[in-house]
């Protein structure tokens, strides 16, 4: 695996479980390689997730409880919450999310992605909805 990390020009981390993917990834000894990977990533649901330092999950059928992970750490200036939907309920643990957090939130729907490239610069395509935290006076 280490090999055919090393040696491709992009990698794609797919959906699932991040939890479990990054404990994987753990028990592979492959937390090294990939924080240091330096071409294209792309992620779908949990691979978004675990790109970045924290993410924190939502409760949903899989998860009963709110909770914040570690991940790889490629990003680590905003959250995200994948397959949003605009329910009450998420809307609800972002605003925790943010709390604790103290970063804003990108919700990203099922049509919806992002972009992000070196030096902080991101582009959006699809549906997304952004939650920003308040002011400080």
């Amino acid at each position: 695996m280490k090999n055919k990390i090393l040696n491709s020009s992009i990698l794609v981390l797919p959906g699932g479980a991040p939890d479990l993917m990054m404990k994987r990834i753990k028990e592979k000894k492959l937390t090294a390689i990939l924080k240091n990977y330096q071409q294209t990533i792309v992620g779908f649901s949990a691979g978004a997730m675990i790109q970045l330092k924290r993410y924190h999950i939502t409760p949903d059928e899989d998860y009963p409880d709110y909770g914040w992970y570690s991940g790889l750490g490629y990003l680590d200036d905003f959250d995200i919450e994948v397959h949003y939907q605009g329910s009450s309920h998420q809307k609800r643990h972002i605003e925790k999310a943010m709390d604790d957090s103290g970063l804003e939130v990108i919700a990203i729907y099922e049509k919806g992605g992002m972009i992000c490239e070196p030096k902080g610069k991101r582009s959006y395509f699809g549906q997304i909805d952004f939650f920003s935290l308040p002011e400080q006076k």
